[in-house]
């Protein structure tokens, strides 16, 4: 069998999807059975939530302004043109507002997670949070997508 997932180049596919259950797991378990890191949890909601405000509300300005010259074009040729404030907002509200801004707020969040995270493991930080006996998914892993879970709807709303 292991000779089948190498020779298809499933073996690392496999492993690195067994990795996120893994921590998944741990997750949900450090998130149930913990006390919960209220100052760290307020921190990562400061940082994902209060800075992405300006770019969830660029992206929303803009893709409004993009859809009212496309779509103000060919109402205008069917001489549907009054029309075009309730087409926009109801296509705005339904579609794109939360989905662009989720995409590029999401984005936004994971890189800088990934940053951050990157940067801690290089500098040994995390090796330093299980070296003084704490773990490293209660204090980085759990704030950081509690915070997100919570935030990303509201900025979505918000994009509206």
């Amino acid at each position: 069998m292991s000779g089948t997932t190498e020779r298809l180049g499933l073996r690392g596919w496999i492993e690195q999807i067994g990795q996120v259950a893994t921590l998944g797991g741990r997750f949900f378990r450090v998130l149930f059975t913990t006390r919960f890191e209220a100052r760290t949890f307020v921190y990562q909601v400061e940082q994902l939530g209060v800075r992405s405000m300006a770019i969830a509300g660029a992206t929303a300005i803009f893709v409004g302004m993009v859809m009212s010259i496309q779509f103000g074009f060919f109402m205008e040729k069917y001489g549907a043109k009054e029309a075009l404030g309730k087409v926009i907002a109801i296509s705005e509200a339904r579609e794109l507002a939360p989905a662009l801004t989720s995409l590029v707020v999401g984005s936004r969040i994971a890189a800088g997670m990934a940053a951050e995270l990157g940067s801690m493991s290089v500098t040994e930080q995390i090796d330093a949070i299980r070296a003084l006996g704490a773990d490293p998914i209660r204090k980085l892993v759990v704030p950081r997508v509690m915070a997100s879970v919570i935030i990303m709807p509201l900025i979505a709303m918000i994009a509206l």
